[in-house]
Protein backbone atom coordinates (compact mmCIF):
# COMPACT_ATOMS: atom_id res chain seq x y z
CA UNK A 1 0.00 0.00 0.00
CA UNK A 2 2.86 2.36 0.71
CA UNK A 3 4.53 1.66 -2.64
CA UNK A 4 4.50 4.60 -5.02
CA UNK A 5 2.03 4.43 -7.89
CA UNK A 6 3.62 3.99 -11.31
CA UNK A 7 2.27 6.16 -14.10
CA UNK A 8 0.27 3.80 -16.33
CA UNK A 9 1.61 5.13 -19.61
CA UNK A 10 5.19 4.89 -18.37
CA UNK A 11 4.70 1.33 -17.20
CA UNK A 12 3.31 0.34 -20.59
CA UNK A 13 6.40 1.75 -22.26
CA UNK A 14 8.62 -0.18 -19.89
CA UNK A 15 6.95 -3.53 -19.89
CA UNK A 16 4.85 -3.97 -23.02
CA UNK A 17 5.93 -4.15 -26.67
CA UNK A 18 4.43 -1.55 -28.93
CA UNK A 19 1.62 -2.84 -31.11
CA UNK A 20 2.29 -2.60 -34.83
CA UNK A 21 -0.05 -0.18 -36.56
CA UNK A 22 1.11 -0.81 -40.11
CA UNK A 23 0.82 -3.76 -42.45
CA UNK A 24 3.46 -4.76 -44.98
CA UNK A 25 3.28 -6.62 -48.23
CA UNK A 26 5.23 -9.88 -48.12
CA UNK A 27 6.50 -12.14 -50.86
CA UNK A 28 5.76 -15.85 -51.06
CA UNK A 29 8.58 -16.55 -48.59
CA UNK A 30 7.22 -14.25 -45.89
CA UNK A 31 9.84 -11.55 -46.49
CA UNK A 32 8.42 -8.05 -46.07
CA UNK A 33 8.70 -5.69 -49.04
CA UNK A 34 9.79 -2.20 -48.03
CA UNK A 35 9.21 1.00 -49.96
CA UNK A 36 9.76 4.72 -49.53
CA UNK A 37 6.22 4.95 -48.12
CA UNK A 38 6.47 2.28 -45.41
CA UNK A 39 10.14 2.27 -44.40
CA UNK A 40 9.84 4.65 -41.43
CA UNK A 41 6.80 2.77 -40.15
CA UNK A 42 8.81 -0.45 -40.37
CA UNK A 43 11.56 1.06 -38.22
CA UNK A 44 9.01 2.21 -35.63
CA UNK A 45 7.24 -1.13 -35.53
CA UNK A 46 10.28 -3.41 -35.29
CA UNK A 47 12.86 -2.94 -32.51
CA UNK A 48 15.31 -5.09 -34.50
CA UNK A 49 15.17 -6.19 -38.14
CA UNK A 50 17.40 -7.13 -41.06
CA UNK A 51 16.92 -5.54 -44.48
CA UNK A 52 18.39 -6.78 -47.76
CA UNK A 53 19.03 -3.92 -50.20
CA UNK A 54 19.25 -5.13 -53.78
CA UNK A 55 18.98 -3.92 -57.37
CA UNK A 56 17.45 -5.72 -60.38
CA UNK A 57 20.70 -5.35 -62.39
CA UNK A 58 22.89 -6.92 -59.69
CA UNK A 59 23.85 -10.52 -60.51
CA UNK A 60 25.13 -11.13 -56.98
CA UNK A 61 21.76 -9.95 -55.64
CA UNK A 62 19.92 -12.56 -57.69
CA UNK A 63 22.14 -15.29 -56.29
CA UNK A 64 21.83 -14.01 -52.72
CA UNK A 65 18.03 -13.70 -52.99
CA UNK A 66 17.81 -17.49 -52.81
CA UNK A 67 19.95 -17.53 -49.65
CA UNK A 68 17.79 -14.76 -48.14
CA UNK A 69 14.71 -16.89 -48.77
CA UNK A 70 16.32 -19.92 -47.13
CA UNK A 71 17.37 -17.73 -44.20
CA UNK A 72 13.79 -16.47 -43.81
CA UNK A 73 12.55 -20.05 -43.49
CA UNK A 74 15.18 -20.85 -40.84
CA UNK A 75 14.56 -17.66 -38.86
CA UNK A 76 10.93 -18.63 -38.35
CA UNK A 77 12.08 -21.63 -36.32
CA UNK A 78 14.18 -19.57 -33.88
CA UNK A 79 12.91 -18.93 -30.32
CA UNK A 80 13.19 -15.17 -30.95
CA UNK A 81 12.77 -14.62 -34.69
CA UNK A 82 13.89 -11.30 -36.16
CA UNK A 83 11.84 -10.04 -39.12
CA UNK A 84 13.53 -9.98 -42.52
CA UNK A 85 12.72 -7.50 -45.26
CA UNK A 86 13.98 -6.41 -48.66
CA UNK A 87 14.14 -3.08 -50.46
CA UNK A 88 14.73 -2.38 -54.16
CA UNK A 89 17.45 0.28 -54.06
CA UNK A 90 16.94 1.18 -57.71
CA UNK A 91 13.26 1.97 -57.30
CA UNK A 92 13.74 3.52 -53.86
CA UNK A 93 17.12 5.17 -54.25
CA UNK A 94 16.34 7.83 -51.65
CA UNK A 95 16.06 5.12 -48.99
CA UNK A 96 19.37 3.58 -50.04
CA UNK A 97 21.08 6.99 -50.04
CA UNK A 98 19.68 7.78 -46.61
CA UNK A 99 21.43 4.76 -45.11
CA UNK A 100 24.59 5.05 -47.24
CA UNK A 101 23.90 1.90 -49.22
CA UNK A 102 26.14 1.86 -52.31
CA UNK A 103 27.16 -1.73 -53.08
CA UNK A 104 24.80 -4.66 -53.58
CA UNK A 105 23.68 -6.87 -52.09
CA UNK A 106 23.86 -5.05 -48.74
CA UNK A 107 22.43 -6.32 -45.46
CA UNK A 108 21.67 -3.76 -42.78
CA UNK A 109 20.60 -4.48 -39.21
CA UNK A 110 18.19 -1.81 -37.97
CA UNK A 111 17.63 -1.29 -34.26
CA UNK A 112 16.42 1.24 -31.75
CA UNK A 113 13.97 3.00 -34.06
CA UNK A 114 16.35 3.99 -36.83
CA UNK A 115 19.93 3.18 -35.89
CA UNK A 116 21.54 0.83 -38.36
CA UNK A 117 24.71 -1.15 -38.91
CA UNK A 118 25.79 -2.87 -42.08
CA UNK A 119 26.38 -6.60 -41.70
CA UNK A 120 29.77 -7.36 -43.23
CA UNK A 121 30.20 -10.92 -42.03
CA UNK A 122 29.99 -14.05 -44.15
CA UNK A 123 26.71 -14.47 -45.98
CA UNK A 124 26.52 -18.18 -45.22
CA UNK A 125 23.48 -19.45 -43.36
CA UNK A 126 25.15 -20.26 -40.03
CA UNK A 127 26.95 -16.91 -39.50
CA UNK A 128 23.78 -15.03 -40.39
CA UNK A 129 21.71 -17.15 -38.01
CA UNK A 130 24.22 -16.53 -35.22
CA UNK A 131 24.08 -12.79 -35.88
CA UNK A 132 20.28 -12.87 -35.79
CA UNK A 133 20.25 -14.94 -32.59
CA UNK A 134 22.50 -12.37 -30.92
CA UNK A 135 20.73 -9.19 -32.02
CA UNK A 136 17.31 -10.68 -31.23
CA UNK A 137 18.18 -10.18 -27.56
CA UNK A 138 18.74 -6.44 -27.99
CA UNK A 139 16.48 -4.06 -26.13
CA UNK A 140 16.99 -0.33 -26.46
CA UNK A 141 17.70 1.51 -23.20
CA UNK A 142 14.44 2.61 -21.57
CA UNK A 143 14.03 6.13 -20.24
CA UNK A 144 12.75 6.33 -16.66
CA UNK A 145 11.44 9.55 -15.16
CA UNK A 146 10.27 8.53 -11.69
CA UNK A 147 11.55 6.49 -8.76
CA UNK A 148 8.49 4.24 -9.00
CA UNK A 149 9.16 3.47 -12.66
CA UNK A 150 12.77 2.68 -11.86
CA UNK A 151 11.72 0.33 -9.07
CA UNK A 152 9.22 -1.41 -11.35
CA UNK A 153 11.84 -1.87 -14.06
CA UNK A 154 14.41 -3.29 -11.65
CA UNK A 155 11.86 -5.69 -10.17
CA UNK A 156 10.68 -6.94 -13.58
CA UNK A 157 14.13 -7.46 -15.14
CA UNK A 158 15.51 -10.98 -15.25
CA UNK A 159 19.06 -9.69 -14.91
CA UNK A 160 20.70 -6.69 -13.27
CA UNK A 161 19.66 -3.38 -14.80
CA UNK A 162 22.38 -0.99 -15.93
CA UNK A 163 21.27 2.63 -15.51
CA UNK A 164 22.93 5.62 -17.14
CA UNK A 165 22.55 8.98 -15.41
CA UNK A 166 22.98 11.98 -17.70
CA UNK A 167 22.16 15.64 -18.12
CA UNK A 168 19.96 17.04 -20.85
CA UNK A 169 20.14 17.69 -23.73
CA UNK A 170 20.87 14.07 -24.58
CA UNK A 171 21.39 14.96 -28.23
CA UNK A 172 24.57 16.80 -27.20
CA UNK A 173 25.77 14.18 -24.71
CA UNK A 174 28.73 12.18 -26.00
CA UNK A 175 28.48 10.00 -22.88
CA UNK A 176 24.88 9.07 -23.62
CA UNK A 177 25.70 8.21 -27.23
CA UNK A 178 28.53 5.95 -26.07
CA UNK A 179 26.30 4.31 -23.46
CA UNK A 180 23.53 3.66 -25.97
CA UNK A 181 25.91 2.29 -28.60
CA UNK A 182 27.61 0.02 -26.06
CA UNK A 183 24.25 -1.59 -25.23
CA UNK A 184 23.89 -2.42 -28.92
CA UNK A 185 27.48 -3.66 -29.28
CA UNK A 186 27.05 -6.00 -26.32
CA UNK A 187 23.89 -7.48 -27.83
CA UNK A 188 25.57 -7.96 -31.21
CA UNK A 189 28.39 -9.72 -29.34
CA UNK A 190 25.94 -12.12 -27.70
CA UNK A 191 25.85 -10.43 -24.27
CA UNK A 192 22.66 -8.37 -24.20
CA UNK A 193 21.97 -6.39 -21.04
CA UNK A 194 18.92 -4.69 -19.55
CA UNK A 195 19.61 -0.97 -19.73
CA UNK A 196 17.83 2.24 -18.83
CA UNK A 197 18.68 5.91 -18.53
CA UNK A 198 17.49 9.00 -16.73
CA UNK A 199 18.31 12.55 -17.66
CA UNK A 200 17.13 16.01 -16.83
CA UNK A 201 18.35 19.59 -17.05
CA UNK A 202 16.68 21.77 -14.42
CA UNK A 203 16.50 19.00 -11.82
CA UNK A 204 18.69 15.93 -11.20
CA UNK A 205 17.86 12.65 -12.94
CA UNK A 206 16.08 9.88 -11.05
CA UNK A 207 18.61 8.91 -8.40
CA UNK A 208 18.87 5.36 -7.03
CA UNK A 209 20.66 5.32 -3.70
CA UNK A 210 23.80 3.33 -3.07
CA UNK A 211 23.90 0.73 -0.31
CA UNK A 212 25.27 3.34 2.11
CA UNK A 213 22.47 5.79 1.30
CA UNK A 214 24.38 8.11 -1.03
CA UNK A 215 23.40 9.40 -4.46
CA UNK A 216 25.65 8.45 -7.39
CA UNK A 217 27.31 11.33 -9.23
CA UNK A 218 25.88 12.67 -12.47
CA UNK A 219 26.90 11.66 -15.04
CA UNK A 220 27.58 8.03 -14.15
CA UNK A 221 26.58 4.46 -14.91
CA UNK A 222 25.21 2.29 -12.11
CA UNK A 223 24.27 -1.33 -11.64
CA UNK A 224 20.93 -1.90 -9.91
CA UNK A 225 19.83 -4.86 -7.86
CA UNK A 226 16.43 -6.36 -8.54
CA UNK A 227 14.96 -5.99 -5.09
CA UNK A 228 14.84 -2.30 -4.30
CA UNK A 229 16.60 -0.58 -7.18
CA UNK A 230 19.73 0.03 -5.12
CA UNK A 231 22.87 1.15 -6.93
CA UNK A 232 25.16 -1.75 -6.05
CA UNK A 233 28.07 -0.55 -8.20
CA UNK A 234 28.84 2.90 -9.63
CA UNK A 235 31.01 3.97 -12.57
CA UNK A 236 31.54 7.75 -12.64
CA UNK A 237 32.15 9.07 -16.14
CA UNK A 238 35.79 10.05 -16.71
CA UNK A 239 36.62 13.74 -17.07
CA UNK A 240 37.94 13.13 -20.58
CA UNK A 241 35.18 11.95 -22.87
CA UNK A 242 37.67 9.94 -24.94
CA UNK A 243 38.24 7.74 -21.85
CA UNK A 244 34.56 6.78 -21.71
CA UNK A 245 34.51 4.03 -24.31
CA UNK A 246 32.56 0.87 -24.98
CA UNK A 247 35.62 -1.09 -23.84
CA UNK A 248 35.73 0.82 -20.54
CA UNK A 249 32.02 0.19 -19.93
CA UNK A 250 32.37 -3.50 -20.76
CA UNK A 251 35.35 -3.86 -18.42
CA UNK A 252 33.41 -2.17 -15.63
CA UNK A 253 30.40 -4.44 -16.22
CA UNK A 254 32.64 -7.49 -16.00
CA UNK A 255 34.02 -6.19 -12.71
CA UNK A 256 30.40 -6.07 -11.53
CA UNK A 257 30.01 -9.75 -12.34
CA UNK A 258 28.14 -9.39 -15.64
CA UNK A 259 28.86 -11.10 -18.95
CA UNK A 260 30.06 -8.21 -21.08
CA UNK A 261 32.57 -9.33 -23.67
CA UNK A 262 32.70 -7.31 -26.88
CA UNK A 263 33.31 -9.15 -30.13
CA UNK A 264 34.75 -7.21 -33.03
CA UNK A 265 32.30 -6.62 -35.84
CA UNK A 266 32.87 -9.14 -38.67
CA UNK A 267 34.59 -7.53 -41.62
CA UNK A 268 34.84 -10.13 -44.36
CA UNK A 269 34.12 -7.70 -47.21
CA UNK A 270 31.57 -9.89 -48.98
CA UNK A 271 31.51 -9.37 -52.73
CA UNK A 272 29.24 -6.66 -54.09
CA UNK A 273 28.30 -5.01 -57.35
CA UNK A 274 28.84 -1.26 -57.39
CA UNK A 275 27.94 -0.21 -60.91
CA UNK A 276 24.98 -0.83 -63.16
CA UNK A 277 26.52 -2.37 -66.30
CA UNK A 278 24.09 -0.30 -68.40
CA UNK A 279 25.41 2.95 -66.93
CA UNK A 280 28.68 4.77 -67.55
CA UNK A 281 31.60 4.17 -65.17
CA UNK A 282 31.48 7.81 -64.10
CA UNK A 283 28.42 7.36 -61.90
CA UNK A 284 28.64 8.89 -58.45
CA UNK A 285 29.88 6.11 -56.17
CA UNK A 286 32.18 6.69 -53.19
CA UNK A 287 35.85 6.47 -54.09
CA UNK A 288 36.49 3.75 -51.52
CA UNK A 289 33.99 1.46 -53.23
CA UNK A 290 36.19 0.42 -56.14
CA UNK A 291 37.25 -2.95 -57.50
CA UNK A 292 39.84 -3.40 -54.72
CA UNK A 293 37.01 -3.51 -52.16
CA UNK A 294 35.91 -6.92 -53.46
CA UNK A 295 39.25 -8.61 -52.90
Amino acid sequence: ADRMVVNAAELLLLLLPLASAATYETDEHGISVLTQANFDAWLRDHPVSLVHFYTPWCAKCKDFALDWERLAAKVKTLPNPVPLAKCDATEFGDVADRFSVYGYPSIHTFYGGGENEEYEGKRDLEPLLQHITNVAQYKAPVQVSSAAALEALAASAQTSVVLGLFRQPLSASAGFKTFKHTVWELARSGHAISAAYSASYATPPVHPLTEDGKKPPVPSVVQLDGAGALATKVMPLPRKKEDFTKEAIAEWLRSAGMLAHLVEKPNDYPEKDYNDPDETPDDDYPEDYDHDHDD
